[in-house]
């Protein structure tokens, strides 16, 4: 079973580890909620990590991708 660590973040502000999920999908669900909620404007990405710390997907919102979710 896999578990999930979600970082958020953007160009001035690190809020760090802010919840974990046992799916991917569970984790982009929060990993977009707290960019939402947490950071001005709603602008900012997501990391989600495995349980090793290899970064399996990230995110991001932002004037650069049109305030559209943009994933790597």
């Amino acid at each position: 079973m896999n578990n999930y660590t979600i970082t958020v973040g953007n160009s001035s502000t690190n809020l760090g580890k802010v919840g974990n999920a046992k799916t991917i999908v569970d984790a982009k669900r929060i990993g977009r909620a707290a960019v939402h909620n947490m950071l001005p404007k709603g602008e900012g990405n997501y990391q989600v990590r495995d349980m090793t710390g290899q970064r399996v997907v990230c995110g991001e919102r932002s004037i650069r991708t049109a305030y559209k979710w943009n994933e790597v």
